[in-house]
């Protein structure tokens, strides 16, 4: 597989997991193996989706990424705070990108 069919369909496959929630929350991992991908979702509408972190470093260079790319991104302070905040949105990650690394 090509890498920008790799791309198209993994972008395809976020949003439609997206599709079946009003308000979906979004976990994303950091790392260059994923960027392609996030640059073509950051496209997409995603106004009415909330950004999460499902990793992050100590020099928060995950969330630097995401926030470049997507201009939004809740920020990890502590796994109380984390929570809590995860919580307001419905308690969980409905969509989650993962990746093993280049």
């Amino acid at each position: 597989m090509k890498m920008n069919e790799y791309v198209s369909k993994a972008v395809a496959a976020v949003l439609r997991g997206l599709a079946n929630f009003d308000k979906p929350v979004l976990g994303l991992c950091g790392g260059r193996s994923v960027t392609e991908i996030y640059e073509e979702l950051a496209k997409e509408d995603l106004s009415n989706v909330e950004i999460f972190l499902v990793d992050d470093r100590k020099d928060g260079s995950n969330y630097d990424l995401v926030m470049n790319i997507f201009g939004k991104c809740h920020k990890f302070e502590s796994v109380e705070q984390y929570s809590n905040l995860l919580d307001k949105f419905g308690g969980r990650i409905n969509v989650a990108v993962f990746s093993s690394g280049e």
